[in-house]
């Protein structure tokens, strides 16, 4: 996880590592999950076009190249 709770009536939540050792990717895959642009690029999903679909080879660049950059930022970025 990327928090902890405090209980208690000083208690709350905190980050469990510095806002800039968090990356964004790994921020948005604990709320939503792999990171998956389109249906076929899932690893849960079997597309028997796969290994022919130009669309697809397209798309997994766009997948690959913002996963890299999301995961080049970190959660200090943001805030």
């Amino acid at each position: 996880g990327l928090i902890r709770s405090h209980r208690g009536a000083g208690g709350g939540f905190s980050l469990v590592r510095p806002a800039n050792k968090i990356t964004v990717k790994e921020l948005l895959e604990s709320i939503e999950g792999h990171i998956c642009f389109a249906k076929c690029l899932s690893e849960l999903e079997d597309c028997d076009k796969k290994d022919i679909c130009k669309l697809r080879k397209v798309l997994k660049k766009v997948q690959d190249y913002a996963t890299k950059i999301l995961a080049q930022n970190t959660l200090a970025d943001l805030i």
